[in-house]
């Protein structure tokens, strides 16, 4: 399976997708004739989609794989080898529309991991992403985490460029031979996409010691309300994170990954 087409499922089972193809098919049944077979699948579809739009309905789903591997303070991870910081969280220079790399809503992946560099954690961190030119970028994520955590305080000397991966599995498989024999490694990355990236790694290189470091937190407890059972875009953004992880896990499994 390409990289390229393992995006393209991963994007077929966003909800608002999902319903618009329900609803294309609800029209082609009533053109035929089938009016209540119809008629029950644009429901089931509308449905379908205001339940992952949904605060009261999605957040608990959420949640609960967030909090699989939930963060932990800085002063509480044990000491190790290597901090590696998985892309995803920046977007690479696109010239002449972007000039300059740019910050995504995961950027506190690189923001943490420079964090744990400067307490000691540990003295050297691999930071892990190549090109994605499906999306127009020209410069490497791993290039773009760099400049960042200079700017965050961390000495150039202390951070190692992965910057031919593209896909979870590449990360380790690339970051493995620069990780060398280190015994204890402490993984960065969003809390959505820590079940999959902690499996993976630890496939990868099973004689390493992971300590999974979460964060990009998207879904925090509150009060309910009213409010909470009107569909919005933030909760419908966070599903699609959440069944691409889910179908991600899947084809990883069948892949002999994980």
């Amino acid at each position: 399976m390409s990289v390229l087409l393992s995006k393209i499922i991963g994007t077929l089972v966003h909800p608002l997708n999902l319903t618009l193809y329900g609803l294309l098919f609800a029209l082609l049944l009533r053109a035929v004739g089938l009016r209540r077979l119809a008629l029950t699948c644009a429901a089931t579809a509308s449905l379908w989609l205001w339940f992952w739009s949904t605060p009261f309905f999605a957040e608990p789903i959420l949640s609960r794989w967030e909090q699989r591997h939930p963060p932990v303070a800085i002063d509480e991870l044990p000491s190790a080898d290597w901090v590696v910081v998985l892309g995803g969280g920046l977007m690479g220079s696109a010239p002449p529309a972007r000039l300059h790399a740019e910050l995504g809503s995961a950027a506190d992946r690189v923001w943490l991991g420079a964090e744990l560099v400067k307490a000691g954690v540990a003295q050297r961190v691999i930071v892990t992403g190549g090109t994605l030119p499906w999306n127009g970028q020209t410069s490497s994520e791993s290039e773009a985490m760099l400049d960042f955590m200079r700017a965050l305080g961390v000495d150039a000397s202390d951070i190692t460029l992965e910057s031919e991966s593209q896909t979870t599995r590449e990360n380790a498989t690339y970051s493995a031979p620069l990780i060398g024999d280190a015994k204890r490694a402490v993984l960065v990355t969003s809390a959505f996409h820590m079940e999959r990236s902690l499996r993976t790694m630890r496939n990868v290189m099973p004689d390493i010691e992971w300590i999974p470091a979460s964060t990009d937190i998207m879904v925090v407890p509150r009060a309910n309300s009213l409010i909470r059972f009107l569909p919005d875009s933030e909760t419908l953004q966070n599903a699609q994170r959440y069944l691409r992880e889910r179908v991600g896990i899947a084809v990883y499994i069948y892949r002999d990954w994980i």
